[in-house]
C-alpha cells in the first residue's frame, strides 16, 4: 500500500471561519467570508484536476504571515518562527476543510485528522497538503 500525497498553494492572507451571526430575524453568514470561500474553491478546482477524493485523508494545513514589520531588517528574524496571533488554528482548519469539500474531497467528514500550523513568513500564503489513505 502507498498513500498518495497532493500538495496545494494558495496565495494570499489566510482565512479563517467566523461564527454565524445573528440577526435581527434570522442567522447569516458573512458575505465576505463567503467570498472569500469562493476564492479558494476556485484556486483549489485550478490546482486540482482528478476525480473528487472519495478514501479517507490526513490534512496538514502551514500558513505563512506576513506583517508589514517583517520587511524591517531587525524583524526578519521572526521569519520561521510561529505566529502565536489570531486567527486560530482550529478556525483555520474548519476554513480550508469546508473549502475542500465538494472540490477535492467528497465530505469534510473524510479527512480523518488534520493540523494546523501558523508561521511568520517572507509572503502571505497557505499550504496544504493531503495525504490520501488507500485503504
Amino acid at each position: 500500500m502507498c498513500n498518495t500525497k497532493i500538495k496545494f498553494t494558495l496565495y494570499g492572507k489566510p482565512c479563517c471561519k467566523q461564527s454565524v451571526r445573528k440577526g435581527k430575524y434570522c442567522f447569516y453568514q458573512d458575505k465576505s467570508l463567503i467570498s472569500k470561500e469562493n476564492v479558494v474553491k476556485q484556486a483549489l478546482k485550478e490546482q486540482f484536476k482528478q476525480d473528487i477524493i472519495k478514501n479517507c485523508v490526513i490534512a496538514k494545513i502551514t500558513c505563512f504571515f506576513a506583517p508589514k514589520y517583517l520587511q524591517q531588517p531587525k524583524n526578519r528574524h521572526w521569519i520561521g518562527k510561529y505566529y502565536g496571533k489570531i486567527p486560530d488554528h482550529d478556525n483555520i482548519s474548519k476554513f480550508y476543510s469546508d473549502c475542500l469539500k465538494r472540490v477535492v474531497v467528497a465530505d469534510d467528514k473524510t479527512i480523518v485528522s488534520s493540523t494546523a500550523a501558523k508561521y511568520y513568513g517572507e509572503e502571505y500564503k497557505t499550504e496544504i497538503e493531503l495525504t490520501v489513505l488507500d485503504y
